[in-house]
């Protein structure tokens, strides 16, 4: 790290060079981030998200008809992860609330968390498809889309 001047660290500071960056994990996290955000427009609401998957399952039943089996696009991780849906103006109005007026409940549990491997059965129902969790590899057929 001697040969590093990296002061302050910042997102947008360029790369470290080879040899010494070629070990940061994050380098191709960013890569691939880059490359799937090709054509996307930023947007400050989960919607784009939600438009692109209903677009997703749409076309999956156009090609593969009612019925089909449909993986779901992601990783297994993500399939099994738990949350709660609800709107990130929501969420920071109420933890700014509970954090000034009451600060012991700031730190709750939400209720009712789920799972995308119960919404993902649900939302390819809605489009006439069966809803498969994914496959033994991450992201599995989604390249062929």
């Amino acid at each position: 790290m001697d040969k590093i001047e990296i002061n302050p660290l910042r997102e947008d500071n360029l790369r470290i060079l080879s040899p010494y960056g070629d070990k940061r994990f994050y380098y191709n996290q960013v890569d691939l981030i880059k490359e799937a955000a090709k054509g996307y427009v930023p947007n400050v609401s989960g919607m784009t998200f939600v438009e692109l998957l209903a677009l997703y399952l749409a076309l999956y039943r156009f090609v593969n008809g009612a019925g089909a089996s449909v993986i779901i696009p992601g990783i297994k991780t993500n399939f099994t992860y738990t949350f709660t849906d609800s709107s990130q103006d929501l969420i920071s109005k109420s933890e700014i609330y509970l954090s000034v007026v009451k600060p012991e409940q700031a730190n709750g549990d939400t209720d009712l968390p789920g799972p995308w491997s119960v919404k993902w059965a649900i939302s390819a129902e809605y489009f006439g498809l069966n809803g498969t969790g994914p496959g033994e590899r991450d992201w599995e057929k989604l390249e062929e889309w």
